[in-house]
């Protein structure tokens, strides 16, 4: 029986309006998989939307002085089942995200909760693929593109699931101020002082109170959810890294790590703080898109090492070793379509991807088992073959 990859994009859009709220209005799309994919078994997922969301209250609401009883919301059911030996696997996420204006974000905030798609599992990555219907769910989180807000497995077998998500949102206003006389500002109404300190501020998103109601009627807050389910176990954790698998991120450059295998005849390094299993988090905290990704084991000791970085907007790491067996795995990789598609320039012992300037990151693969990454060759997180692992000062 043909194989079918069931695709369901629910469109939220928002316009604002500071009279009658902001309203979401959803669209539901479904498409099947490819022809002529064979499967040994059925799959069958459904979702469907009724209603529309509407925030009455668009004014920036404190997370911790929400009242979710006042927030309008949006049902999406979630039915399937399936015949397939491996199960199935569905994941919801929120993509194509419209929430800027004149270069600034207006944070939004989502609130998610489900009801009988299975049992939720503090584990659920380690113990999907049995004969339990399981769940994660991200219950609130920022709106951004990507973000997975939940990820389900149905077992095969006649019961399935039938159950629902509800979502609401808000703009959060533990994020945004708006204000017209910012600390050492400019003050374009007469009579007003700056009030508004930049201590108070920290780190908001700052709009002028032209910039709020522009956003009346300007369609300018909008974001899709989308659905999709396909046979067996094929999601991948938010904020982790296919060809790192398990890994703890992290940037190091004030002291050297060294592998379980290194042949200096160092202590191997013992990785309990200063990780992150989101690489997003590593970006986020030093500014840099080039890092390294870990692999311990059960007394943290550093195992496997791995050089990572983000190009074109695709997280990727390359292993490092002692003796290069790893070198064709790594070259296959960087040179797959979605990262530097076939232009690593290669010749005999090494292959460099892409040019190590101060905008673009490179990647660097030594057949005798070293490899770097990071914007320039002087710049960079590495691995060498006695098993040292670190990365250089530097911009980036």
């Amino acid at each position: 029986m043909k194989k079918k990859n069931i695709f369901i994009v629910l469109s939220i859009v928002g316009i604002i309006s500071l009279v009658i709220g902001v309203t979401y209005a959803f669209f539901n799309y479904t498409r099947v998989g490819t022809p002529g994919s064979i499967s040994t078994g059925r799959i069958y997922f459904l979702s469907t939307q009724s209603g529309t969301l509407n925030l009455t209250n668009i004014f920036p609401v404190s997370s911790s002085n929400i009242n979710t009883n006042n927030l309008d919301e949006v049902t999406v059911t979630i039915t399937g089942d399936t015949t397939y030996t491996g199960g199935e696997e569905y994941e919801i996420t929120l993509v194509d995200v419209h929430n800027t204006i004149n270069g600034k974000e207006i944070p939004i905030k989502y609130i998610a909760t489900v009801e009988n798609i299975g049992t939720s599992s503090n584990t659920y990555w380690e113990s999907r693929g049995g004969n339990e219907a399981l769940y994660t769910l991200n219950q609130t989180g920022q709106v951004s593109e990507g973000k997975q807000v939940l990820v389900g497995y149905i077992p095969t077998g006649a019961q399935g699931v039938n159950g629902r998500i509800k979502i609401k949102a808000y703009v959060d206003g533990d994020r945004i101020a708006i204000s017209d006389t910012i600390e050492n500002g400019a003050i374009p109404v007469t009579g007003y002082v700056n009030g508004t300190t930049t201590d108070w501020i920290e780190g908001r998103t700052v709009l002028t109170e032209e910039e709020w109601n522009n956003l009346q009627g300007n369609n300018t807050l909008r974001f899709r959810v989308q659905a999709e389910s396909r046979e067996g176990i094929w999601v991948q954790k938010e904020g982790t890294i296919a060809s790192c698998p398990n890994c703890k991120f992290i940037f190091s450059d004030s002291n050297l790590m060294y592998t379980t295998w290194n042949t200096k005849g160092e202590e191997p390094t013992i990785l309990t703080t200063g990780y992150s299993e989101d690489y997003r988090d590593v970006i986020k905290s030093t500014g840099k898109n080039y890092f390294l990704g870990l692999i311990t084991n059960g007394s943290n000791q550093v195992t496997r090492a791995f050089t990572c970085g983000v190009y074109n907007n695709v997280p990727f790491c390359v292993e490092g070793d002692a003796n290069g067996s790893k070198y064709n795995e790594n070259l296959a990789l960087l040179q797959g379509p979605n990262l530097y598609n076939n232009t690593c320039a290669s010749s005999a012992g090494y292959a460099q991807c892409g040019p190590f300037n101060n905008t673009t990151i490179g990647a660097m693969i030594m057949s005798i088992g070293v490899s770097l990454v990071g914007p320039h060759g002087g710049v960079n997180c590495n691995i060498t073959n006695e098993g040292v692992v670190g990365c250089t000062h530097g911009e980036g």
